[in-house]
């Protein structure tokens, strides 16, 4: 897969209108949006559920006496 996408880009940087014809089509696209919509959620899910196991962590602590 990586070795189609660098050849696409290689064939790409070589024919300008190509290029141009690609860039108004990815615009108009909206798959970046999406993966990258996609992606920060994964993200925050990620963090809420770092700060939730920090949250119980932190309750066991201070429930523990000294």
């Amino acid at each position: 897969m990586l070795i189609g996408i660098y050849n696409s880009a290689t064939l790409v940087s070589a024919n300008n209108e190509l290029r141009r014809s690609i860039h108004e089509h990815a615009s108009e696209s909206k798959l970046l949006g999406l993966i990258g919509h996609a992606e920060m959620e994964k993200e925050i899910q990620k963090t809420v559920k770092q700060v939730t196991i920090d949250r119980y962590s932190l309750e066991k602590e201070l429930e523990e006496p000294v």
